[in-house]
């Protein structure tokens, strides 16, 4: 599993955008929504990001669904407020080119008030 967080850096002069791989971790056996969510949950956790997502960009497979839906459980556990629905980015690629769904969002903060 790779996790990579977009956050934003803000200096006297600019804000930045800024993108790091925060963990690429083997996901031993088979990879069901649950162990899925497992593994997000905890990687958020040990980065103390588990309240500060906004998205996750996911496609529409099926154990993607159960993720989401395991990883709102588990945050709301924690009462953080997270949406599986409204805190997804879906995408459909047949190609499996994500690199789309990124420069929408980029496309999206370059045209915004920030």
């Amino acid at each position: 599993m790779a996790v990579t967080a977009h956050y934003f850096v803000e200096t006297t002069v600019k804000i930045w955008l800024r993108t790091r791989l925060i963990a690429f971790r083997h996901v031993p056996g088979s990879h069901t929504g649950i162990v899925l969510g497992y593994h997000f949950h905890d990687i958020l956790v040990e980065f103390g990001i588990d309240h500060k997502v906004g998205q996750i960009t996911a496609d529409n497979a099926s154990n993607n669904n159960t993720m989401m839906t395991w990883i709102e459980d588990a945050l709301t556990e924690r009462g953080v407020s997270f949406s599986r629905l409204s805190n997804r980015i879906r995408y459909v690629c047949y190609h499996r080119c994500p690199g789309y769904v990124y420069s929408y969002i980029l496309d999206v903060f370059r045209t915004s008030s920030i």
